[in-house]
């Protein structure tokens, strides 16, 4: 499945990733980003879509996390299982201004 990012048209510093997020397209996920992670303020990223994610999609959102670093926060929002999986092993909630919020969790 192709990786789509799109923005909320009612919430602008919020974007719901979807499909897989790989080797072949995590460059993707920085650059269609960039402009929003400069501006500064809190960027949350609603996974629940996101089927998939290898370890070059963990270094994109290491990325946008350190290119965040004392401007905002990267929220990480309603990632499915595979994913929160990942997340959970890759201790994804101790990376800088990031912040996992799970299904059930306030965003």
């Amino acid at each position: 499945m192709e990786l789509s990012i799109e923005r909320d048209p009612q919430d602008p510093r919020r974007f719901r990733v979807a499909g897989e997020v790989d080797i072949s397209n995590h460059e993707r996920l920085v650059e269609a980003l960039a402009g929003p992670v400069e501006e500064g303020g809190d960027l949350v990223l609603d996974l629940s879509g996101l089927e998939f994610m290898d370890s070059q999609g963990i270094r994109a959102l290491l990325i946008l996390s350190q290119r965040l670093e004392g401007r905002g926060r990267l929220k990480l929002v309603s990632p499915g299982s595979v994913v929160s999986r990942l997340l959970e092993v890759v201790r994804a909630d101790a990376f800088p201004n990031v912040e996992v919020v799970r299904d059930g969790d306030e965003a």
